[in-house]
């Protein structure tokens, strides 16, 4: 049905900026303020005759909802924060951009938050509290990188009903699940491909010290040596901070102190790409004289010359996940504090739903209000929210493809869920095999296979 709409014109008196609300959608339309409401809300006792002329009254006035008095009438802001620390890692937006694309589908927005400089993260979780966003997910945060004394006294300002998730590295927040890749794992299956390829002397770029990815890291390091036989050498694992420059430095430490390895491995691609910068510098060609392999697999490491061996992390997925958790997690606690409010306001909501589903007449609603004792407003709110409780949204579907294809799986620790990811090797052109005992520090190169 086509119905004739005047587009709204406002006076002269009126500013340009006018922002068109809900009194002047009804005037358009021809309705009530409250039918406009019910139609922005989804509520299912609107006629379609209503509907059309709302839908085509709110696109003649260009009205657009408050979302701030929405969350305040609704106790929701339908907001993810999003916490991290420097954005300049590529490894970091890549993940970012997957939450946010992710939230997007679900009608969330999301508040961006760096933990740089003199920032600090509990100031970050108090900045996000008090009903700002409905959940929190942490990018990049360790635990052992934290005061976690001053994070304590933070997490008050959240609020009970805040979902958190703790992505890539655990920031361990009280009730937050963890989403990270099987550091350990992964690192072992590539060290263990270079030690397949002849290589016995790999020199290790290690992360900060402290921060469980490089402890993760290190360890799956030192089981492909072990695994091989070989011994595992102090001197040949350096630190680094996880940045280019960290890896140039630590390569060139490595060659002034005169230590043979034939191949690099680093705990992350920038550092891995800064090794390479140094090891060309020194005149070596990489993989002739070095093998060079890195972890993350972020987008510059298949164009960077030669392109670089990695392990890859399923970003998009993980990304996507984690913003899944999260709303998922938000509609549960919604769901239970819905459940609250019916318990407050019926003694017997089996009884109500019992009547609604068996009276359609017309007069049924105010029936079950008089048997009830209830105003209008509390039986409405009793419906729609029992209806909430009772067929709440599912968010996580491609969590379950995950699981169901093996590609994460889950487990609980100290009352805390843990999806962990499988990182898979990406071989390129930075690595090759090694036919002789030469490498860098032996005086002769190391022979590659051409691969």
């Amino acid at each position: 049905m086509h119905t004739e709409i005047t587009k709204i014109e406002p006076d002269d008196e009126q500013p340009r900026y006018y922002r068109p609300t809900i009194y002047d959608v009804a005037r358009v339309a021809g309705v009530s303020t409250a039918s406009v409401s019910r139609t922005l809300s989804g509520h299912d006792h609107v006629s379609s005759y209503v509907k059309e002329r709302v839908r085509e009254a709110i696109a003649t006035t260009g009205y657009k909802p408050h979302l701030a008095a929405r969350g305040l009438v609704k106790r929701r802001t339908w907001l993810l924060g999003i916490i991290l620390p420097d954005i300049s890692n590529p490894f970091f937006p890549e993940l970012i951009k997957a939450i946010q694309y992710r939230a997007e589908q679900e009608g969330y927005g999301t508040l961006l938050s760096q933990v740089i400089g003199e920032t600090r993260f509990e100031n970050q979780l108090e900045l996000l509290g008090n009903g700002r966003v409905d959940g929190i997910i942490t990018v990049g945060l360790s635990v052992r990188q934290l005061d976690t004394g001053s994070v304590s006294e933070a997490l008050p300002h959240l609020g009970e009903d805040i979902a958190l998730v703790c992505l890539d590295r655990d920031s361990a927040l009280p009730g937050s699940t963890l989403v990270a890749v099987d550091h350990r794992s992964s690192t072992r299956e590539l060290v263990s491909y270079l030690v397949s390829s002849g290589h016995a002397d790999i020199l290790y770029i290690d992360g900060p010290e402290g921060l469980d990815l490089s402890m993760q890291r290190r360890l799956g390091y030192e089981d492909a040596l072990r695994d091989a036989g070989i011994q595992v050498r102090d001197e040949l694992i350096l630190r680094g901070d996880l940045s280019e420059a960290s890896g140039y430095g630590a390569s060139n430490q490595a060659m002034d102190s005169g230590l043979k390895f034939t191949a690099v491995f680093a705990a992350n691609d920038l550092m891995a790409i800064g090794a390479m910068s140094a090891l060309r510098n020194a005149g070596l060609s990489i993989p002739q004289d070095v093998s060079v392999a890195g972890f993350d697999d972020i987008t510059i490491s298949a164009y960077v010359s030669p392109a670089l061996t990695t392990v890859h992390q399923p970003v998009a997925l993980m990304g996507a996940v984690a913003a899944e958790v999260a709303i998922s997690d938000i509609e549960r606690l919604h769901r239970l504090r819905t459940g609250k409010y019916l318990q407050r306001h019926a003694k017997n909501v089996d009884q109500i739903a019992e009547k609604v589903r068996n009276r359609e007449d017309s007069g049924a609603d105010g029936e079950i209000r008089d048997d009830m004792d209830l105003s209008g407003k509390q039986f409405g709110d009793i419906r729609n929210l029992r209806e909430s409780i009772l067929h709440g949204k599912r968010i996580d579907s491609q969590l379950q493809y995950a699981l169901s294809s093996g590609d994460v799986y889950e487990t609980y620790h100290d009352g805390r869920r843990i999806l962990t990811f499988r990182g898979s090797l990406v071989i390129r052109d930075s690595t090759s095999g090694v036919a002789t005992s030469g490498g860098i520090g032996s005086g002769v190169a190391a022979v590659g296979d051409g691969r």
